[in-house]
C-alpha cells in the first residue's frame, strides 16, 4: 500500500502514471523487487525521482511508520554533530527515510535501526577512532546514509582520511541531507558498484586503506555476492590493513543462507566458523592472508527492541562483530 506524503496527501495519479514508465533506481543487489533489478540511470532519471517521489510500499513488517521511539536517543548526536537544535527533527527523519526507502526498501531504513549508535555501539568501535585520530585512511563499505562516518568525525574530532563507497549516490546525498553537512565534506564519496570484480575502488581512487569498515551490509548478500565484494579488498589494502564491522550472524554452526522472495533477496548470515572459512576461501582466492577475530552478541544488546526481532527471520540472529587483519600477501 502507498504510504501518504509529508503533507498527508496521497501521491497523484501524474507521480504514480510517471513511475510505472521511470522506476526509481534501484540497486543490482539487495532486497529490491525483481523489476527493479537495474542500476540509477541518466540525469533525467534522477532529477524525476527527486521532484516527484514514487509511491512507497509499506505493507511489510519491516517498515515502522513511526520512528518517534528512535529520534528522541539520536537527537542527542544530531544536535551534537549539527551545533543545530532548532529543527523539527522527526519531520527530517521521516523525510529523508521514506526517500531512502523508496530507492532501497531495507530493513535497515524501514526500522530506522540507521538512528541506533551502530558500529559506535559495539566494543570494537575504539579501535576505528583511535586509527582515526592516529590520520589513518577510513572506509565505508557499503555505506547508506553515512551515519557510521559522522560517528567518527565526531568521536575523532575530524581526523583521519575519510572515505565511502555505495552503488546508489542519493542514499549518501539523503545522508547528507539528514546530517545537513553538504558543506563539512566529511568523507569522499566514490560511486561503485561493489559487487563489480573491476570496481571503482580499484582505480586508485582511494589507494591503500588502512582500515575497513562495514556495519550491516555483507549479510545482504549470499556467499557468492560477499566473495565477488571482497575480493577488491586486496586492491585497496596493505599488510595490517583491518576490515572491523558487523553483520548479522547465528550460532548455528553451518552458517545460515535467508533467502526472501518478495524482496528478491538471498543473504548469508555467518557463524563465526563460516566467517572464518570465508576469509580462508578468500585468501585462497587472491594469494592474500587473513586473521580473523569475531564473535556473536545478542541483537537487544544492540538497541533492537521487541518489535524489531518480531520481523526477524527464525531463528532469531545475533549480531556477528569482527576485526579482521591482513597479515601477509
Amino acid at each position: 500500500m502507498a504510504s501518504e506524503s509529508e503533507n498527508g496527501a496521497s501521491p497523484s495519479s501524474l507521480s504514480r502514471r510517471l513511475h510505472s514508465k521511470f522506476p526509481p533506481p534501484r540497486p543490482r543487489y539487495g532486497p529490491a523487487p525483481a523489476r527493479y533489478l537495474n542500476e540509477p540511470r541518466g540525469c533525467f532519471h534522477r532529477l524525476l525521482f527527486k521532484a516527484l517521489p514514487p509511491p512507497l510500499q509499506t505493507d511489510v513488517p519491516w517498515y515502522s511508520p513511526s520512528l518517534d521511539s528512535r529520534i528522541e536517543e539520536f537527537r542527542k548526536f544530531f544536535t551534537a554533530y549539527t551545533g543545530n537544535d532548532d529543527v523539527d527533527l522527526a519531520q527530517v527523519v521521516h523525510r529523508v527515510r521514506d526517500r531512502a526507502w523508496a530507492l532501497m526498501p531495507y530493513p535497515c531504513l524501514g526500522r530506522g535501526w540507521f538512528l541506533l549508535p551502530g558500529l559506535a555501539g559495539l566494543d570494537i568501535w575504539p579501535q576505528v577512532v583511535e586509527a582515526a585520530r592516529c590520520g589513518q585512511s577510513i572506509l565505508d563499505l557499503g555505506c547508506g546514509l553515512g551515519q557510521d562516518l559522522r560517528m567518527l568525525h565526531s568521536d575523532s574530532g575530524g581526523a583521519g582520511k575519510l572515505y565511502a563507497a555505495d552503488g546508489i549516490p542519493e542514499m549518501w546525498e539523503l545522508g547528507c541531507e539528514l546530517f545537513q553537512d553538504h558543506e563539512k565534506q566529511v568523507a569522499k564519496f566514490l560511486c561503485a558498484d561493489l559487487r563489480r570484480y573491476c570496481s571503482t575502488l580499484k582505480k586508485g581512487d582511494v589507494g591503500s586503506i588502512d582500515v575497513i569498515i562495514t556495519s550491516g551490509f555483507l549479510d545482504l548478500f549470499d556467499w557468492c555476492g560477499q566473495m565477488d565484494i571482497m575480493q577488491t579488498l586486496p586492491y585497496i589494502s596493505h599488510i595490517g590493513t583491518k576490515v572491523i564491522g558487523c553483520a548479522f550472524g547465528t550460532a548455528q554452526h553451518d552458517g545460515s543462507e535467508v533467502s526472501e522472495s518478495d524482496r528478491a533477496v538471498t543473504g548469508m548470515f555467518h557463524s563465526p566458523n563460516t566467517f572464518r572459512a570465508f576469509w580462508h576461501d578468500l585468501g585462497s582466492k587472491t594469494l592474500t592472508n587473513w586473521s580473523v577475530e569475531c564473535g556473536l552478541i545478542e541483537l537487544s544488546d544492540w538497541g533492537f527492541d521487541q518489535d524489531d526481532l518480531a520481523c526477524m527471520v527464525q531463528p532469531e540472529p545475533k549480531l556477528l562483530q569482527f576485526v579482521v587483519t591482513r597479515v601477509s600477501l
